[in-house]
């Protein structure tokens, strides 16, 4: 029985070091850092109308306004590749840029499913008809997907919130490292222009 509890003691005083090992080793990591940054990413979910004027090419042929409305996502967030991170004692420097437009895509709209002026005749019915393509729609989606860029380029309290939110997400994860192995961290972010 005596030998029993030896071994436990034993167990246990290993199981300890090990455990406490494992915490002193345990350090901020730049990996964890730009995955974190992954996971802050911003998508929002926008509906848009484009709007577009066909115009006549020949003289039996009105000109003709369209809109097509669709869906589309746009993810904002920080370029990880760009996060550097060093360690000097407690005091951690992060060098990160700010938000940017990762990327924006259209969720594919049903172009069939446009409004037009309905004016497709000339002057002789069935003349001249001026139909609005497929061609024209995606035209027209292109040219309102590049104001849509513009607008969130332009857009501080988004980009401010998308790198707040990543600032957030670092800090909470060093702090949890710190609480792990009882030590206190400064974080300094140092904010950079592409």
């Amino acid at each position: 029985m005596n030998k029993i509890y030896k071994f436990l003691f034993f167990l246990i005083i290993f199981l300890n070091s090990c455990s406490i090992k494992n915490q002193i080793d345990l350090k901020p990591n730049i990996e964890q850092i730009r995955s974190i940054c992954e996971l802050a990413t911003l998508e929002c979910y926008y509906h848009n109308v484009a709007k577009s004027i066909k115009p006549k090419s020949t003289l039996f042929q009105n000109e003709r306004k369209f809109w097509v409305q669709y869906n589309g996502i746009v993810k904002i967030g920080i370029d990880m590749s760009k996060i550097n991170m060093t360690v000097k004692n407690n005091t951690i420097n992060i060098v990160i840029p700010k938000a940017k437009i990762l990327s924006i895509s259209t969720i594919t709209p049903n172009l069939d499913d446009f409004l037009s002026d309905n004016n497709e005749g000339g002057f002789i019915i069935g003349i001249g008809r001026n139909q609005i393509t497929a061609e024209d729609q995606t035209t027209a989606i292109a040219t309102a997907q590049e104001q849509i860029y513009k607008d969130i380029e332009n857009n501080n309290n988004l980009l401010t919130h998308a790198l707040d939110r990543g600032k957030t997400l670092i800090s909470e994860y060093i702090n949890n490292i710190g609480e792990l192995t009882n030590r206190k961290y400064e974080v300094i972010f140092t904010e950079v222009s592409e």
